[in-house]
C-alpha cells in the first residue's frame, strides 16, 4: 500500500465481491475504509463519508436480495451527493448503470476497468 492510500468507501452486498476488491485495490493505493451491506446501514453511512475522508464511494445498483434497477444505487449516490459532497461516486452494477453516478463501470467489465475509473479521479 502506498504512503498516502486514496480513502474509498464500498457500498456491496455480495461477498465475492468484497473479497476481491479487498484485494485488488490496496496494492494499487487505495483504502477500503467502510464496507456497507445493507440499505439501512447504506443511508447512515452515505451521509458520512466526508468525516471518514473518502474520495470516493463504489456503489453498487442493489444491496437487498431480489432488488432489481438499480434504484437503491441511486437512492444511496443521491444522499452521497447532498450529504457527502465532494465524494465522487462510481456505479459499479452487475448490469446497467447507478443513476445520478459520477462514473459508472458494470462489474462484467472487469477489475482494470475499474482501476482506469479510479485513476481518473484526483483529489
Amino acid at each position: 500500500m502506498s504512503e498516502n492510500p486514496k480513502r474509498l468507501a464500498l457500498f456491496e452486498d455480495y461477498e465475492g465481491i468484497i473479497a476481491s476488491l479487498k484485494m485488488l485495490l490496496p496494492p494499487e493505493g487505495y483504502e477500503i475504509v467502510s464496507i456497507t451491506k445493507d440499505m439501512i446501514e447504506a443511508m447512515k453511512i452515505a451521509s458520512q463519508l466526508n468525516k471518514l475522508d473518502v474520495l470516493a464511494a463504489l456503489v453498487d445498483g442493489n444491496l437487498t436480495k431480489g432488488e432489481r434497477g438499480n434504484w437503491e444505487g441511486a437512492l444511496i449516490t443521491g444522499t452521497i451527493h447532498e450529504k457527502s459532497p465532494g465524494v465522487v461516486v462510481v456505479g459499479y452494477p452487475s448490469d446497467g448503470i447507478v443513476s445520478g453516478a459520477d462514473y459508472n463501470v458494470e462489474k462484467s467489465e472487469g477489475p482494470l476497468a475499474l482501476l482506469e475509473v479510479l485513476a481518473q479521479i484526483n483529489r
